[in-house]
């Protein structure tokens, strides 16, 4: 049975732009790229009382996920389950598939990385609610990463040096050298 997967990606243009909506191949699996711009529901940075905390914190969740900023997820959320569905039922999954759900804000450090996650934990939920027991449902996956969060972090560290020293920010997928 061919599977599908989901990959979310948080992201913020000033490093990675929005991909096109195009397909793609990768190791012969198909990509459908589905760009989310975050400010075109949030065109300015609403958090400025909190810059140095990141989009997982629930602060930071509280202060962008307003009701219309929902409502907004949501919708996009019906987009892009109709994307699935149609490619399950209306198409016939004839092979593996991956959906790429690419989340962009400007610097990739709070607006992209909560819609991001609201958006994983939200398709995850649906999928398991909806699908799961379905006899002929393909198995279907979900990835979330956030590609910017990393330099974002070293960047506000490097903005807010600390007795003119450089505190490097150490993640798994980010080496950071100071000479």
């Amino acid at each position: 049975m061919p599977r599908i997967m989901v990959v979310i990606t948080s992201g913020g243009k000033n490093w990675v732009g929005l991909p096109p909506e195009q397909e793609g191949k990768m190791h012969g699996i198909r990509i459908i790229q589905i760009p989310v711009d975050a400010e075109e529901i949030i065109p300015k940075d609403p958090v400025g009382e909190l810059p140095d905390l990141d989009g997982r914190y629930p602060e930071i969740k509280k202060a962008i996920l307003k009701p219309e900023i929902r409502t907004w997820l949501d919708k996009k959320r019906a987009e892009i389950s109709k994307s699935i569905l149609d490619l399950w039922i209306k198409n016939g999954l004839k092979e593996d598939v991956i959906i790429h759900i690419a989340v962009r804000c400007t610097g990739g450090f709070q607006r992209s990385v909560v819609f991001a996650e609201y958006l994983f934990e939200e398709l995850q939920r649906m999928w398991q609610t909806d699908y799961e027991e379905v006899s002929n449902c393909p198995r279907c996956e979900f990835a979330l990463h956030h590609l910017t969060l990393p330099i974002a972090q070293i960047v506000k560290g490097w903005v807010k040096e600390k007795d003119g020293l450089l505190i490097p920010f150490s993640h798994p997928l980010t080496k950071v050298s100071v000479f």
